[in-house]
């Protein structure tokens, strides 16, 4: 991997590829899409999530003992434009997931990964118990907890399922910035 140029945005997400070359490398049990789905469930519960507790969970989840130094700086990289961009104006959130080119059943189960981590992330934030959740959060945890369960619908034509697709990506980053709005942002945790 190589390090950003400095003219580019600081905080911008490591390629898709490049990160998980350097995970395969490194003998990660986590692949980018797990790794962005748990940093985004955790930041949009309002949990605080810093560099040295995100290296303890990146370990844990990659099932690692060490971060060798390009390792780190791609989960820098991952903490802080995900920060940002739940933070940000704009509503966009670019969701790690294979690009265009990998067959649509492998980027359907990566989004199914994603939305099982963020459930993960989300659940492990401390969340109380009592924790009343607005109709919206609700249906969105709903929502996202159905999508870890997605397939690719056999009887789509292939543009229709891509369509499909491009439709569900759409609707998981909406999902995610209703929480992250919700538990988050409404108390300036991060």
């Amino acid at each position: 991997m190589n390090p950003q140029d400095p003219s580019q945005n600081s905080s911008a997400l490591p390629d898709f590829d490049d990160f998980a070359d350097l995970l395969l490398q490194c003998n990660s049990l986590a692949s980018p899409t797990d790794l962005q789905g748990v940093v985004c469930g955790r930041l949009s519960a309002g949990a605080p999530l810093e560099q040295p507790q995100w290296y303890e969970l990146a370990k844990q989840l990659m099932d690692v003992e060490n971060l060798d130094p390009l390792t780190t700086e791609a989960l820098d990289a991952l903490l802080s434009a995900s920060k940002d961009e739940l933070k940000g104006d704009g509503f966009s959130l670019d969701l790690l997931l294979p690009s265009d080119h990998i067959d649509l059943d492998m980027r359907v189960q990566s989004l199914a990964g994603w939305c099982s981590s963020f459930l993960h992330g989300f659940g492990g934030a401390g969340i109380k118990g009592n924790q009343t959740f607005s109709a919206e959060a609700a249906e969105a945890l709903r929502d996202i907890a159905a999508l870890a369960q997605i397939e690719v619908d056999a009887e789509s034509s292939p543009e229709e399922a891509e369509a499909n697709y491009l439709e569900v990506v759409e609707y998981l980053r909406v999902a995610v910035l209703t929480l992250y709005i919700e538990f988050a942002a409404k108390h300036k945790l991060h």
